[in-house]
């Protein structure tokens, strides 16, 4: 993600004789609540001037501007708070002496400053600049001399001046108001501001540098989220940035209005709980060593056992433990928005924002099962067979939770995995059911605590990875089970059952711990009895399992007696993060130490246990000429999401009943691996993936061209299909957006793999950049050129009308979310981040190809956005974007979409024939994950 550059800002102080008393108490009151306010997004520094008497810097200020820390901020807090006690270095600090020279000491100091030692503070790509000048003098005509000054400040150093009158309000046309009109005009700061009391004050200056600050907070605030659509509804998760203290959690539901596409909010997730007691919540978790949740009403995580969490927590002591539950809860108890309320007390006042942020992990919708008509290929497929072990018993499962009620899955970076209910229209619509801390993060919820001067909590990445949920046949009856990665949260994964909503309940969680010395795999059961199975063969693979960003999966497997028995597919993610950044040379390829694995991990008999581990590696000659970290040449790891086949009466796996996996991964290869032949074959004998697309030594760090999202798989939707499959994927390291460093070689490309199935899942069609068609200059890939196998793209070329019909290109951008195909055409999002030296936070757009022919047929770019995902309902394109407030109709480009807080919704260009039928739906083959 991209940081935050705070703005920075000088407060020029009046400490001329008349500001003593209540002139003095007022500023330093509203200095210390602004400074509070503006803590998480600028550095402060005071100067203080008068005639050149006692308590005037000249030019040096007493507190100068840091940026890397808030060291700043607090000095200055540190003398507010003891000018109110009355402390012998508040009195040093804020005294007065001497008469008022606002030229060569109110607005000249900061010239001295910016122009000198604090020059670095100015000039930068988006982060402002600004003095605060206070002041209750009548100036005496020395603001003409003033005016000029401020006026080179802005014009030469962007540093924007603000004036504050601190002794009574003076109203426009008033020859205080000209006098100090005069300076904050010329300075960039607009009308001068008065008030008579530290409140007022503060309400004035937070309006003021709010609007001022508006621009840095929309380049570096981050909500970036693919919505999720199910029926008619969109379920749309945001998040505001904060650099101190959580970031502020939302997960909204809209109603979805396809023909007028258009949207209407139902409700707000993060404003419902905001309304509920955080001591009521229905948290819970499993530890032998607590009661259990079902006994509690799904309440065991509480203060009410705190003596129990004691050694759970990390053995912190009692005071910490109970402040770690309450902050969980949703307390304030670190006192996150510095209003003096906090602790775990009754009253909204000592809530903090519950709802932490929801960022790479996508919310799911579970409700109830459905029963299969014969049409469906699940039908003859996998519920064919299970039925055939226990006839009858879908239908029961089917019929006992028909009334299940509807909830969102959606897992938050403050350490829970939120039910919500997703009815709508209802008392209870959009409020939390439960909450689910999962072992795993016990111990680790201690990180969030303060560790800073600030003394506010710590946002950390927590529940950040992929949910998946699927009713499965195990243990010889029907289950909804959801299993989850953490992200960069931890080296782990979680599985629970979820049939009874009201009574869900842990089946394992396993996590690839360091522990500072050693790594250590420990297995949670259901009951949380936490084992260490590091030399347990069946779990030592475990090693290789990182920070999993994919989706898991739900599917089967053929075992060596042709029987077939559900497993979860999990990638083992991304590569450690020091202190274990090891490395490993086998047969002569270099490769992390984790993250470069796929598992199939048993869900019956004993459960966590991996059947199989699936290497994936790199040739050596990929590495050629460089070493380790300083190499080009991106690590081989497992980020993005695994794409299966079930057959079972399609075309695609040519009618057979079986599992295909495809898996991509960071290298930008894509190798693939049936997991259930025609006939029986023993998992120990399964040969390694296969690689069908080979990207050459063209793949770096430096060009950006590894593949961060999901690929997607279709039948091809021209004419007669069967038997032909078309993969599709884009590159760009959407887990890094900048590209620092990194200009003029970001080069980044769409790939379409058209094939024979049966060919592409045996492994034996193989596709290279070679035998693709170019299509960036408007090349067709119909009819296909002999030798040829489909068609790339350069997401440099692509260029399109934006929302003020401007021609946009995007040159340097990435492919910002999964590629779909749907209704014969490719529907590809792409985002262009900022370029150094541009206030923006880049812009996003939206092409839809021929899913065949690789020739364009719409394409709109919007305006400083970062598009998130987008999905599809009939022929309505719905997209997440960040940034995005109220309602804008866009006209352009021939298009009409509309922007709904951060949403954008529009019609897409596709085939009617292939919509109504459902070919090419990007869900058609995998039904557990809709995107």
């Amino acid at each position: 993600m991209n940081s935050i550059e705070p703005a920075n800002i000088l407060i020029s102080l009046d400490t001329s004789g008349s500001m003593s008393g209540r002139n003095m108490n007022n500023a330093v009151d509203a200095i210390h609540r602004i400074v509070t306010k503006f803590n998480s997004v600028a550095n402060f520094g005071l100067v203080r001037w008068n005639s050149g008497s006692n308590y005037d810097d000249r030019g040096r200020p007493v507190i100068p501007i840091t940026t890397t820390s808030k060291s700043s901020n607090d000095q200055i807090l540190r003398a507010t708070q003891a000018y109110k006690r009355g402390g012998f270095y508040a009195r040093t600090v804020f005294r007065w002496s001497g008469g008022t020279r606002v030229d060569t000491g109110g607005i000249g100091y900061p010239r001295t400053y910016f122009y000198g030692p604090g020059r670095n503070l100015t000039g930068g790509s988006c982060a402002k600049t600004v003095v605060i000048l206070i002041s209750d003098g009548g100036w005496s005509g020395r603001e003409r001399s003033a005016a000029p000054i401020a006026a080179s400040l802005l014009r030469d150093l962007g540093v924007i001046t603000v004036v504050i009158g601190i002794d009574r309000v003076h109203g426009v046309g008033s020859s205080r108001w000209n006098a100090y009109n005069t300076v904050s005009s010329n300075g960039g700061g607009g009308a001068p501001l008065f008030s008579g009391d530290a409140v007022q004050m503060e309400q004035a200056l937070t309006d003021k540098l709010s609007a001022i600050l508006a621009e840095s907070f929309s380049a570096t605030s981050p909500a970036v989220m693919a919505s999720q659509q199910f029926g008619q509804l969109v379920f749309q998760p945001t998040f505001e940035y904060r650099s101190v203290g959580q970031w502020k959690g939302s997960l909204k539901a809209y109603s979805l209005d396809t023909v007028a596409t258009d949207a209407t909010l139902k409700w707000d997730f993060g404003e419902v709980l905001q309304r509920m007691d955080p001591g009521q919540r229905r948290l819970w978790t499993v530890d032998p060593r607590l009661p259990s949740p079902a006994s509690t009403g799904l309440r065991n995580f509480s203060d009410n056992y705190q003596t129990q969490f004691l050694p759970i927590l990390g053995g912190l002591g009692r005071t910490v433990t109970k402040q770690i539950i309450n902050f969980v809860q949703g307390y304030d108890v670190y006192d996150d928005d510095k209003d003096g309320q906090y602790g775990a007390y009754p009253g909204e006042r000592y809530r903090r924002w519950m709802l932490g942020d929801i960022f790479h992990s996508k919310p799911i919708y579970v409700g109830p099962p459905q029963e299969l008509d014969d049409s469906d290929t699940d039908k003859v497929g996998v519920l064919g067979y299970f039925e055939s072990l226990r006839p009858g018993a879908h239908a029961e499962f089917v019929k006992v939770y028909r009334g299940r009620r509807p909830i969102v899955l959606a897992a938050s970076n403050s350490g829970v995995l939120h039910a919500v209910d997703a009815s709508i229209g209802l008392a209870k619509s959009g409020s939390e059911v439960w909450g689910f801390v999962p072992p795993p993060l016990l111990d680790k919820l201690q990180l969030m605590a303060p560790t800073n001067s600030t003394g506010a909590s710590q946002a950390r990445y927590m529940i950040d990875g992929a949910i998946t949920v699927r009713d499965v046949f195990v243990n010889n009856i029907w289950r909804t089970y959801a299993a989850f990665g953490y992200g960069l949260g931890a080296r782990a994964f979680t599985v629970l059952d979820v049939t009874e909503i009201d009574s869900p309940k842990h089946v394992i969680s396993i996590e690839n711990e360091w522990t500072g010395s050693t790594w250590r795999i420990k297995v949670w059961d259901k009951d949380g009895n936490v084992t260490d199975k590091s030399n347990d063969p069946g779990f030592a693979e475990y090693r290789q399992l990182g920070y999993s960003t994919s989706s898991p999966i739900f599917t089967f497997h053929k075992n060596g007696s042709g029987n077939y028995s559900p497993v979860l597919i999990m990638g083992a993610g991304a590569i450690s993060r020091p202190p274990a950044m090891e490395l490993e040379s086998s047969g002569g390829t270099r490769r992390p130490s984790t993250g470069n694995n796929v598992f199939l991990v048993s869900l019956d008999g004993t459960v966590g246990r991996i059947l199989k581990g699936i290497p994936l590696h790199n040739p050596a000659s990929l590495y050629s000429g460089c070493s380790a970290e300083s190499c080009a040449v991106p690590f081989n790891q497992q980020i993005a999401d695994i794409e299966i086949i079930e057959g079972g009466g399609s075309s695609v796996m040519n009618g057979a009943f079986g599992v295909e996996l495809f898996i991509p991964n960071y290298t930008g290869s894509i190798q693939t691996l049936n997991l259930s032949a025609m006939s029986p074959r023993s998992l120990t004998n399964l040969t390694n993936p296969v690689a069908i697309f080979d990207p050459g030594r063209m793949v770096t760090n430096l060009n950006d061209r590894v593949i961060t999202v999901p690929i997607s798989i279709s039948g091809l939707t021209h004419e007669k299909t069967d038997g032909k499959l078309n993969i599709t994927f884009g590159t760009g390291d959407m887990q890094q957006l900048s590209i620092k460093g990194k200009v003029p070689y970001v080069d980044n490309k769409v790939y379409s793999l058209q094939g024979d199935e049966s060919s592409i899942t045996d492994g034996k069609q193989k596709f290279s950049v070679g035998n693709l068609v170019d299509v960036s200059a408007g090349a067709t890939a119909c009819p296909m050129p002999s030798g040829k196998l489909g068609w790339q793209l350069s997401i440099n070329r692509l260029n399109a009308k934006n929302e003020d019909n401007q021609s946009t290109t995007f040159l340097y951008g990435k492919v910002a979310s999964k590629v779909i195909q749907y209704g014969g055409s490719t529907v590809i999002p792409v985002y262009k981040p900022r370029i150094d030296g541009q206030c923006s936070i880049g812009d996003s757009g939206i092409y839809l190809f021929d899913s065949i022919c690789g020739s364009t047929r719409q394409s709109q770019v919007f305006n400083n956005a970062m598009l998130g995902g987008v999905t599809i309902s009939g022929d309505t394109l719905v997209m997440g974007i960040s940034g995005g407030k109220g309602r804008k109709r866009l006209n352009s480009n021939g298009n009409e979409f509309q922007k709904i807080d951060n949403l954008i919704i529009g019609k897409g260009v596709f085939d009617s024939k292939n919509i109504s039928n459902g070919k090419g739906t990007a869900t058609i083959y995998n039904k557990q994950r809709v995107r």
